[in-house]
């Protein structure tokens, strides 16, 4: 509560912030409704497959090289 109290007071959530948080909240809960119904029919090897691939695309897309 204390962190929500400092983020508000700082003037950190705009409309605009606010907007774009509640505009991505439906693809968000999408993903996480997907995740849960598919990961029982994974098997271990492939969740960890996937988990990896996940974290490689995290990686290459945050390299500074894409900056410009």
């Amino acid at each position: 509560m204390a962190t929500l109290a400092n983020v508000l007071a700082g003037g950190m959530i705009t409309e605009e912030r606010l907007a774009l948080g509640l505009a991505g909240a439906p693809v968000y809960l999408v993903g996480i409704l997907a995740g849960r119904a598919l990961f029982p029919l994974a098997t271990a090897a492939a969740y960890r497959r996937i988990a990896f691939a996940v974290i490689l695309f995290a990686v290459t897309t945050a390299l500074p090289l894409w900056d410009g």
